[in-house]
C-alpha cells in the first residue's frame, strides 16, 4: 500500500489569510469595542467526519480508473467566519482548511484492450486552504448596495435546481450535509425601487481557479444578469408570493471564435388561496443554442472493419433553438415544521437515447483513433455542460424537525425517479443538535437502476458519511 501526501497547489495562497483569520476569530472577539462605531463578529466551526462508499465499475470509471473515488476517507475541516460592520460597509471573509485522508482502490492497464491489469491501493493524504466568500457591501443608501468579491449567491424556490441563475449550476446533489457552496468573484448590485419590486444585477468579472468549469475545456468568459422580482402580500398560509425575471447574456470561447448569447428566465411562487401551507412553483432558464458536448461519430482510418471511433463537439453554437431547463413543484409546510415537496424537472440540453448510446461507446475504443480520443472523451463524459443530463425527473422530499417526537433530531429523505431509464436515487440524513454549539449528522446515498452507467447510478453507491460539526 503506498501513502502519499498531496498539497493543493493553491494552497500556498492562502495558508497565511487562513492562520491570521483563526487567530482573529479566536482573540479579536474581546477588542471589538476598541474599534468604535464599528462591529466585529467571529466564529469558527470545526468538522470531522467519515466516509465510506462502495465505487461503481462503470464503462465511464472501469476498476475506477479514472476517477480514483475514495472508497473511504477521512477528514476535519475548520471553518473561520469574520464580519465586520462599520456605519453602511461590511467586510465578510471565510476561509476554509481541509485535512482528509483518502483510501483509494483502482486497477491500472497498459492502455491496450485486453492487455495487461494490476490492482492498486493507495492512501493519500491531502491538504487544501480556500476561501469559500470573502467580499465587501457597501450601503449607497437605502435603496442600493453594491457587493465586489467572491461570493455565492443564489435564488430559486426548487431544491432540485436553479436553471434561472445560469452563473451558478448547483444541484440537489450538492446539497448534503454541512456542504458548503464556493463563491464567484462578482460585482453585485441589489436595489430596491420600491417595497414590492427588487432587482439584483450581477457581473462574474474573474474566474474562481477553486472551481471546475461547468462543461470540460471551457475557457472562462464573464456574465452578467439582472433578476427583477416583484412580490407581493403573503398568501394566507404565510409564506411570500412573487414573480421574478432574469435577462441576461453569457459567452462560449469555440476553437474559432467566441459566441455570445442571450439567456432569459422565470421563478415564481404562489400560495393556493384554499389550503394554507400549500404552494407551487416554478424555475425556468433558457437560452438560444447549447454549449454542451455531444458525441459524434467519425469515420474509421486505421481499422475501417471496427467501426467508425467517436469524440465530442459543441456542435448546437450556432444552433436558433431555444433550449429550456426547467422545474416546477408544489410544496405543504405542516403546523408542526414538516415539509414534503413534489418537483418535476427536464432539460433539452441532455441526451437522447441515441445520443446516451453514443456516449457509452466513446468510452469504449475499438480503434486506434477512438484509443488516442479516450482521455479527452473521458472528460466530456463526465462533465459535458449539462444540468439534468437526463430529459426529465421526479423529485420527492420530506423533511421533520424532530424524527419520532425527539427533541433535536431532525430527517430529511429525498428521492430522485427518472422515467427515461427507471433508475432512482435517494439520499437519507439525519442530524442531532448536541446542546448549544455541537451536531451529530448521517448522510446516505442509495441508487438503483437497470444499468451501473444511468446518469443517477452516480460513481458510487451506497454512500454512507458520519460527521460531527462543533462551533465556538
Amino acid at each position: 500500500m503506498n501513502s502519499i501526501w498531496i498539497v493543493s497547489h493553491r494552497m500556498w495562497d492562502w495558508v497565511i489569510p487562513l492562520v491570521l483569520a483563526l487567530a482573529l476569530s479566536f482573540l479579536a472577539l474581546p477588542f471589538a469595542p476598541a474599534l468604535g462605531a464599528g462591529s466585529l463578529k467571529t466564529s469558527v466551526g470545526v468538522i470531522g467526519g467519515y466516509e465510506n462508499s462502495q465505487v461503481l465499475d462503470s464503462l465511464g470509471n472501469p476498476k475506477n480508473q479514472v476517477l480514483k473515488i475514495p472508497d473511504s476517507k477521512e477528514y476535519i475541516e475548520v471553518r473561520p467566519n469574520i464580519k465586520w460592520t462599520q456605519d453602511r460597509y461590511e467586510l465578510v471573509f471565510r476561509p476554509r482548511g481541509v485535512l482528509e485522508q483518502n483510501h483509494v482502490k483502482y486497477q491500472t492497464s497498459s492502455g491496450i484492450p485486453g492487455g495487461p491489469t494490476s490492482d492498486k491501493k493507495e492512501t493519500t493524504q491531502k491538504t487544501d486552504v480556500f476561501v469559500t466568500e470573502g467580499f465587501i457591501s457597501h450601503d449607497l443608501n437605502q435603496q442600493i448596495t453594491t457587493t465586489l468579491g467572491l461570493q455565492n449567491y443564489q435564488w430559486g424556490p426548487a431544491e432540485l435546481l436553479s436553471p434561472s441563475n445560469f452563473i451558478f449550476h448547483e444541484t440537489i446533489a450538492d446539497r448534503k450535509n454541512f456542504a458548503e457552496t464556493r463563491g464567484r468573484h462578482l460585482l453585485r448590485i441589489n436595489g430596491s425601487p420600491t417595497k414590492t419590486w427588487s432587482t439584483v444585477s450581477l457581473l462574474e468579472w474573474a474566474e474562481n481557479k477553486d472551481l471546475t468549469p461547468f462543461g470540460d475545456d471551457q475557457k472562462f468568459k464573464p456574465s452578467f444578469l439582472v433578476k427583477n422580482e416583484y412580490s407581493w402580500a403573503q398568501g394566507p398560509g404565510g409564506g411570500a408570493e412573487y414573480f421574478g425575471f432574469v435577462l441576461g447574456i453569457s459567452q462560449t470561447a469555440a476553437p474559432q471564435k467566441t459566441f455570445t448569447r442571450l439567456r432569459w428566465g422565470e421563478s415564481f411562487s404562489l400560495q393556493v388561496p384554499w389550503w394554507d401551507g400549500l404552494s407551487w412553483y416554478g424555475d425556468l432558464g433558457h437560452q438560444i443554442g447549447s454549449a454542451a458536448w455531444y458525441p459524434q461519430t467519425n469515420p474509421p482510418v486505421t481499422s475501417p472493419t471496427n467501426g467508425p471511433w467517436l469524440d465530442y463537439d459543441q456542435s448546437r453554437l450556432e444552433s436558433s433553438r431555444i433550449y429550456t431547463t426547467g422545474v416546477l413543484g408544489i410544496r405543504y409546510d405542516f403546523v408542526e415544521g414538516e415539509i414534503v415537496r413534489f418537483e418535476y424537472a427536464f432539460d433539452e440540453h441532455s441526451y437522447s437515447r441515441t445520443e446516451r448510446a453514443l456516449s457509452l461507446q466513446s468510452v469504449q475504443p475499438r480503434n486506434q483513433e477512438g484509443l488516442a480520443a479516450l482521455p479527452d472523451n473521458y472528460r466530456k463524459y463526465w462533465n459535458p455542460g449539462i444540468d439534468l443530463k437526463t430529459p426529465e425527473v421526479i423529485y420527492l422530499s420530506f423533511y421533520t424537525p424532530d424524527i419520532a417526537s425527539i427533541k433535536d433530531l431532525s430527517g430529511l429523505v429525498r428521492w430522485i425517479y427518472e422515467p427515461f431509464d427507471h433508475s432512482t436515487w435517494g439520499y437519507l440524513s439525519a442530524q442531532y443538535r448536541i446542546g448549544d454549539s455541537g451536531t451529530l449528522s448521517y448522510g446516505g446515498i442509495l441508487t438503483t437502476g437497470s444499468s451501473l452507467d444511468q446518469p443517477l447510478r452516480g460513481v458510487a453507491s451506497p454512500s454512507h458519511t458520519v460527521a460531527y460539526r462543533h462551533d465556538w
